[in-house]
């Protein structure tokens, strides 16, 4: 078995949460899913999203909310599985985002990041 790093840390049992009654299961399949986060949580992506937006003009690299609140509800999710140490459930979302948001505006991205790859803009 390969050794793991640190971003691939189980979170603790407490912190291994398998859905929720605010955001029932594939509510983060698409980006119209009626996810519900955090005022501060939604105020970050709000904010990430006028950033990207106002850099990158071009129609076919424009993000929505909707589109973020579902990468960042995966990312939450994800938390449950792997994270790195130190980091809440929120962090670990945003993390994500930013990922998802340079791979619409520069097409790159980490071999090992495949997911989200639904929500990219068509």
């Amino acid at each position: 078995m390969a050794k793991r790093t640190k971003a691939q840390t189980p979170a603790p049992k407490k912190d291994r949460i398998t859905g929720s009654k605010k955001n029932p299961k594939g509510s983060a399949s698409g980006s119209r899913g009626g996810i519900e986060i955090s005022d501060r949580a939604q105020k970050a992506l709000e904010n990430l999203r006028d950033k990207h937006n106002d850099r990158y003009n071009a129609k076919s690299k424009q993000v929505d909310l909707g589109t973020l609140k579902a990468v960042f509800r995966r990312g939450a999710g994800a938390f449950s599985v792997s994270h790195r140490p130190g980091m809440d459930r929120t962090q670990w979302g945003i993390a994500r985002v930013k990922a998802f948001l340079k791979l619409v505006g520069t097409g790159e991205r980490k071999k090992a990041y495949d997911t989200d790859l639904d929500l990219l803009p068509k």
